[in-house]
């Protein structure tokens, strides 16, 4: 299925932009010099989605008590802008559209695009004592259930910028040369919490950079083939073609009822989020350009939000109980 975007915009008066389109010969000259950078909205955003989920039910299996759900889902989502004003990590490396008038150049993986997600749920209704003659019994060892949920999915994209290109607007993405591996690892670098996640072909020492010095290429339709730079005439990657670590979690949940009469019922509920403390690695998202790393590698680190380290995610282990009164 398709969507758009009706707050997708670029900048339009960009650095540069009056020598390329208007043949100013002033090579710094925007298309309109008395202003800066124009915050330009329009409804060039689209995107596709598509999918195919797999689902499993059983209640009171074997009578047992048990009730389960295991949900899988495959999709591949594609945009040209996922948020409404910026691409990447808000704000740093550019905003909007790399060229307002190609928005067709951005078209990639969209920046939530989750190829597999597999989720299962159970809760089992623990039938020990639960019928026992003895009501004090009953009462106190009859009556438990238990809850989990383990969730599991593929990696966030990103992308590597090439901000030694920067026009003025925005960083284009990184083009490696030679191409470069998606070989992973979780190498313990320099540093507290740093990982050596994806290497970068370097050349002379230092990381490879190639790029217009406008950082527009020339480029038409949803394929980028034959989409080149007009000085490395390398082809321009398509927008997120790398992925991040995977993520998995497992939550887990106890509770007992307590039945006061016919109309009252008193539950006890135990609650433990990330039962197994696991820490999650997350894209360094404040260290993607290739032109200014310090060694040629992105890096991960634990924690993190929405694929970027460094912002507030509590992945702690958390315990709260809870009384609850249902009538």
């Amino acid at each position: 299925m398709g969507n758009t975007n009706p707050g997708a915009g670029g900048n339009p008066n960009g650095y540069g932009s009056g020598n390329t389109y208007l043949g100013d010969s002033n090579l710094g000259n925007r298309l309109n010099y008395q202003y800066s950078a124009l915050n330009y909205r329009s409804d060039n955003g689209y995107s596709h989605y598509k999918a195919l989920n797999v689902r499993w039910t059983s209640t009171n299996l074997k009578n047992k008590g048990l009730d389960i759900t295991a949900n899988y889902t495959w999709s591949h989502a594609q945009d040209n802008l996922s948020s409404t004003f910026t691409g990447g990590q808000p704000g740093v490396y550019y905003p909007g559209y790399l060229d307002a008038f190609n928005p067709k150049l951005d078209y990639g993986n969209s920046d939530y695009n989750l190829p597999n997600r597999f989720v299962f749920s159970g809760v089992w209704d623990i039938p020990w004592m639960k019928n026992a003659s003895n009501p004090i019994a009953r009462q106190v060892l009859g009556g438990w259930s238990l809850g989990s949920i383990f969730k599991v999915h593929s990696g966030l994209p990103f992308n590597v910028y090439d901000c030694s290109n920067f026009n003025g607007t925005s960083c284009p993405l990184w083009i490696p040369n030679p191409p470069t591996q998606q070989i992973f690892s979780n190498v313990e670098a320099v540093g507290t919490n740093l990982f050596n996640y994806m290497q970068l072909p370097t050349a002379g020492g230092s990381v490879a950079n190639l790029g217009d010095s406008l950082g527009l290429p020339n480029c038409t339709g949803l394929v980028h083939n034959g989409c080149t730079y007009t000085q490395s005439g390398l082809a321009y990657p398509a927008r997120n073609p790398y992925i991040g670590p995977g993520y998995w979690n497992v939550d887990l949940n106890v509770y007992k009822n307590f039945k006061i009469n016919e109309a009252v019922t008193v539950q006890f509920r135990g609650e433990m989020y990330n039962i197994f403390n696991h820490h999650n690695m997350y894209i360094t998202g404040l260290n993607l350009d290739a032109s200014s790393l310090a060694t040629p590698f992105i890096q991960t680190e634990k924690g993190g939000i929405h694929g970027y380290a460094g912002q507030p995610n509590d992945e702690r282990r958390n315990i709260q109980f809870a009384l609850k009164l249902m009538f």
